[in-house]
């Protein structure tokens, strides 16, 4: 439709939350018609610190979904957590919570619209990924040699195939 859409950390640092804004109407322009922007608190975290790393896609439904780090801490966090939007309710789940990891989330949908992320294991030092069917969450190891998997991004191919990009950082190597 055109729509613009982000996703975000919201400041200042006291109540970080997930953030996440919608653009519809004009294009910005520098004079003119007022700009009709769309701004909801997806994720508070009890107000902690949220919404680190996310990253957005839309599905073929229109549907929003965003995978970002809560690095809420003591008392729960440091994990990776999945949002989605059906265009009524945001619905959010864990989707790792082992240790400290889920963070530099990247976040891909194929055709059969199954979510995939791509993201960093900060207490293994591993690159991690997870797949969600619409049912449940299967998460595995894809490098573990040295330190690997900040900055990650993934993306899918017309056929379906994966490709993960990442930095090892043992070997200072992409």
């Amino acid at each position: 439709s055109g729509d613009v859409h982000i996703s975000y950390m919201s400041v200042p640092l006291t109540t970080n939350a997930l953030q996440y804004a919608k653009f519809s109407g004009n294009p910005v322009i520098i004079e003119g018609p007022v700009r009709s922007w769309i701004d909801t608190t997806v994720d508070t975290g009890g107000g902690g610190d949220v919404g680190q790393h996310s990253s957005m896609a839309i599905d073929s439904s229109g549907n929003i979904h965003i995978s970002y780090y809560d690095n809420t801490w003591p008392g729960g966090g440091k994990d990776l957590k999945y949002a989605t939007y059906d265009g009524s309710n945001w619905t959010i789940s864990l989707v790792d919570l082992t240790d400290d990891l889920g963070m530099y989330t990247s976040l891909a949908i194929d055709s059969s619209g199954d979510v995939h992320i791509s993201y960093y294991d900060v207490t293994n030092k591993d690159l991690k990924y997870a797949t969600y069917d619409g049912s449940s969450w299967t998460k595995s190891t894809v490098d573990s040699t040295g330190d690997v998997g900040q900055y990650t991004s993934i993306a899918i191919d017309s056929n379906d195939d994966l490709h993960i990009s990442y930095l090892d950082n043992t070997n200072a190597d992409l």
